[in-house]
């Protein structure tokens, strides 16, 4: 296989930083960076280590492969923090680029004019994007490698910055010579340009008085006008139509790929069998979220579920296809062959569904760098491939399982088929991992000319090797920033949907207490009585009914709060008995002291093996300064009719800093406080005043004037003295 990194690349493994020295077949050469020691490991194992989170690619920019983040506009921004506004415009970009790029639309003005007419009436706008506009955004977007981030609408950095400071009939000038010698001859240079516009100049001026007279551009100046062109228009006039074609390809014109993870499909299916749960009831038809790379036609992602097919199912799908899948031997030892599909894909074709058009995967597309495509209305051709795949699936592999209810009731001829229900969800899994890693994967496929997926797979990966561009914890960033809020609970006409179960840990837990703060989170009425085994039947009863697909305990600090490490461990041992009891993944958050629980019980450490912490902003490192920014500028964006200081300037910034000392909670409660307070007034603003009143009735009350940071004589110390907000309490 190939390898997923590149010679002199650099990441660290569990803290340790090495460089890549030699890429051999299935092997790695590695160089401690500090130490200079060497060894050889195997790929296979670099991407184990990728998909657990334990290797962290290092950044690129400082090795020199990419442009400096820093110096793109949207570096710094994902999706959520661009205001609704903001949204809404990058999306229309993205929807007008994909859809005129598909048609080739890029080639001639003329051509562009008659799509962008045609295109207008069928999305039904008033006001197309003009033809400049398009082909600025079309140049931004080939020269990011079709980074949808470059589409980013930048409302917040309107204004006087990147302003061009000559007469506007000298850019004039610049423009047209730009035209006529840059574009219109093949060795042409700037130096050229300049020469024209510079004599140009002179001739204008001398019909000019000496004080309206225009200034003559620099050479430099001229460099960077023509650093502006359109890529595209640059190499045609430079190397021509044929290498130009070459160079920049026709994307997903005509629905045709040319490798892999260029374009991958996106849809559900419902699958045609009953499963059991783990008491040998019925548990229901489960339905199937998958991800098809179109070019090889192999199962990039998958995720099995018995709720649906809501947001979660569709991050957990993608999630799944973004990571190697290197846990294959290990949990499924049965399965013969390999599964090397991984990788970022440059886009993710959808369909109409409610969970695939709406504000959460387009987010998570953008900030994991995807462009995110919808097909036409009504037009099941637009993905075809994963469309004959789910026939496949279903009719060839489903419908020989005991349990199928087949395709159609009138084929089951009477017959109670789910009485031969025997397969629980993870056993069908198992199944299915087995069929398509060495059935499906490994049979000649008509449409690839009777060659196997894997291997067209293969020899698309040997030019074009999926890369770990991403890591683990931006993925997770991605897919779980708006996890909660896509996951609210439904009302249904016999029951209460719950996808995730959110609950307090006790201040004194024990078995008991924590089977009790479950169901009272479920239901505060319900009443949760019995025998500890009682309590959890009726846990799990309810967790199965309610549709319950992770757990997520807030407050566990509270199970290291008391005792000594004895107590821990029993602690611990009460909170693994119940995620054992439910089969359903937990998440434990808590202040950092969570950590020596997981010290203490290695049983409950193999169970949560996984830590992230989430520490407070810091204006001292670059790009924690640059995300409280883009926190502070996104609730700028939200003051609709209210007049505000500069809050992420470089003047109140840091004294909202200080103030929350980094962290969020304290920072929307002063923001709100704010609001409210402006709110109160005639004529609603946010002065510094404001700001400090806000921090006395959120955040300190008894605040004197030298310890509040919006007040003229705040002395300049952190809050952290005892009686602070932020001080530290002493444990004993």
């Amino acid at each position: 296989m190939s390898a997923p990194i590149k010679v002199n690349e650099e990441f660290s493994v569990r803290g340790v930083q090495h460089r890549v020295l030699r890429i051999m077949k299935g092997r790695v050469l590695l160089e401690n960076t500090a130490t200079t020691e060497t060894r050889e490991v195997a790929a296979d194992d670099l991407l184990d280590l990728y998909r657990t989170g334990d290797l962290i690619i290092s950044d690129r920019i400082a090795q020199g492969s990419i442009q400096p983040l820093q110096d793109r506009p949207t570096a710094t921004l994902d999706m959520e923090r661009l205001g609704e506004k903001g949204r809404k415009a990058t999306v229309r970009r993205s929807k007008w680029l994909t859809a005129l790029d598909r048609v080739r639309a890029f080639g001639s003005r003329t051509r562009l004019a008659k799509a962008v007419e045609h295109l207008a009436s069928e999305l039904k706008e008033l006001k197309a994007p003009s033809l400049s506009s398009l082909y600025r955004w079309h140049g931004n977007w080939l020269q990011s490698q079709k980074d949808p981030r470059s589409l980013m609408a930048r409302f917040d950095r309107r204004g006087g910055r990147n302003k061009y400071r000559m007469e506007p009939e000298v850019e004039a000038l610049i423009a047209k010579y730009a035209e006529e010698i840059y574009l219109g001859q093949r060795r042409a240079s700037a130096g050229e340009v300049q020469r024209a516009v510079a004599l140009a100049v002179a001739e204008e001026n001398k019909r000019r008085i000496p004080s309206e007279r225009l200034r003559e551009p620099s050479l430099r100046t001229v460099q960077s006008r023509m650093a502006r062109l359109y890529a595209f228009d640059v190499s045609m006039a430079r190397t021509g139509p044929r290498a130009t074609k070459s160079k920049y390809g026709d994307s997903v014109a005509a629905r045709l790929t040319e490798r892999i993870l260029e374009v991958v499909e996106i849809d559900h299916t419902p699958i045609d069998l009953w499963v059991v749960n783990e008491q040998g009831g019925l548990a229901g038809k489960p339905m199937l979220t998958l991800l098809l790379d179109r070019y090889s036609r192999c199962v990039l992602g998958l995720f099995l579920s018995l709720t649906g097919h809501g947001v979660d199912s569709v991050f957990g799908a993608l999630r799944h296809a973004l990571l190697p899948k290197t846990y294959l031997r290990k949990r499924y030892p049965e399965v013969q062959g390999t599964w090397p599909c991984y990788g970022r894909f440059t886009t993710l074709l959808a369909d109409n569904g409610s969970e695939l058009v709406g504000k959460s995967l387009e987010s998570a597309a953008f900030d994991l760098r995807i462009n995110f495509e919808l097909c036409g209305s009504m037009t099941p051709n637009d993905k075809p491939h994963i469309e004959r795949f789910f026939y496949t699936f279903n009719h060839r592999f489903i419908h020989t399982l005991k349990g199928t209810s087949l395709a159609r009731v009138s084929a089951r001829e009477g017959e109670q088929l789910q009485n031969d229900a025997c397969l629980t969800l993870a056993e069908l899994e198992r199944v299915i991992h087995v069929w398509i890693v060495d059935v499906y994967h490994a049979r000649p496929h008509e449409g690839l000319d009777g060659r196997t997926p894997a291997d067209v797979w293969a020899e698309s990966a040997q030019r074009f090797p999926p890369g770990i561009d991403l890591n683990l914890t931006q993925i997770d960033a991605a897919l779980s920033e708006v996890a909660m809020r896509s996951h609210p609970r439904i009302e249904m006409h016999d029951r209460t949907l719950i996808p995730v179960l959110l609950a307090n840990m006790p201040a004194t837990p024990t078995q008991r207490k924590i089977l009790e703060a479950l169901i009272a989170a479920m239901d505060p009425e319900l009443p949760a009585k019995g025998s500890i085994k009682d309590l959890k039947t009726q846990l799990l009863t309810l967790c199965d009914a309610c549709g319950v697909s992770l757990v997520l305990l807030d407050e566990a600090s509270h199970m290291v709060d008391r005792g000594q490490e004895r107590t821990h461990y029993l602690v611990g041992d009460a909170l693994k008995e119940v995620v054992d009891f439910l089969g359903r993944p937990f998440v434990l958050a808590g202040i950092p002291r969570l950590k020596r629980l997981l010290e203490v019980n290695e049983q409950l450490r193999g169970r949560f093996n996984r830590c992230r912490t989430l520490k407070p902003f810091s204006l001292s490192v670059k790009e924690s300064a640059a995300d409280f920014r883009g926190a502070v500028q996104a609730f700028s964006n939200e003051l609709l009719g209210i007049e505000a200081v500069d809050l992420s300037g470089e003047g109140v910034l840091p004294q909202l800093f200080m103030a929350t000392n980094g962290l969020l909670k304290p920072l929307v409660e002063l923001l709100k406080d704010a609001v409210d307070l402006a709110m109160c007034t005639s004529r609603p603003a946010i002065k510094l005043d404001t700001l400090a009143a806000a921090f006395r009735s959120a955040l300190w009350e008894e605040a004197p004037p030298e310890r509040n940071p919006f007040e003229k004589g705040f002395n300049g110390y952190p809050l952290i003295k005892p009686g602070e907000p932020y001080a530290v309490p002493e444990r004993d």
